[in-house]
């Protein structure tokens, strides 16, 4: 109903997460929601780069708590997909693709690398302007 529903206009929105229990063996949902998010293109009316420039699309990144063990098979799994990058908790494992700093980190520094993507992401629209008109047309 319009009390879950919310709106955001996509130039406002950094990156999207989607968290699973076990990121491996739900990675097709992972996948549906990167299709589903595909489409959605940011268009912005002006920017002024501070940092590294904005994407026209929204980031994906995945969580799971529990999911593959090696970076090796979450680089494989990232290949030719729109997703940005995985985090998985239990071991402690974080890769990006290179547009998103290209990050590989373990152990206790796993976490911190997805809140180095997500500052990235969002630091790109710190100078950024919508172009509503787009919305109607």
């Amino acid at each position: 109903g319009s009390a879950t529903t919310r709106l955001y206009l996509a130039e406002g929105v950094a990156a999207a997460i989607e968290v699973k229990s076990d990121v491996s063996t739900q990675w097709n949902e992972v996948l549906g929601t990167a299709r589903q998010l595909a489409p959605l293109r940011r268009n912005f009316g002006s920017t002024m780069i501070m940092g590294a420039m904005p994407t026209n699309n929204v980031p994906l990144f995945a969580v799971g708590y529990k999911g593959w063990k090696t970076p090796q098979t979450i680089v494989q799994n990232l290949d030719n997909t729109n997703v940005a990058g995985v985090l998985v908790i239990d071991p402690g494992i974080f890769i990006s693709k290179r547009e998103y700093g290209g990050v590989t980190a373990q152990g206790p520094w796993a976490l911190w690398g997805l809140i180095v993507c997500l500052h990235l992401a969002a630091s790109g629209l710190k100078a950024t302007s919508a172009n509503p008109i787009s919305y109607a047309v």
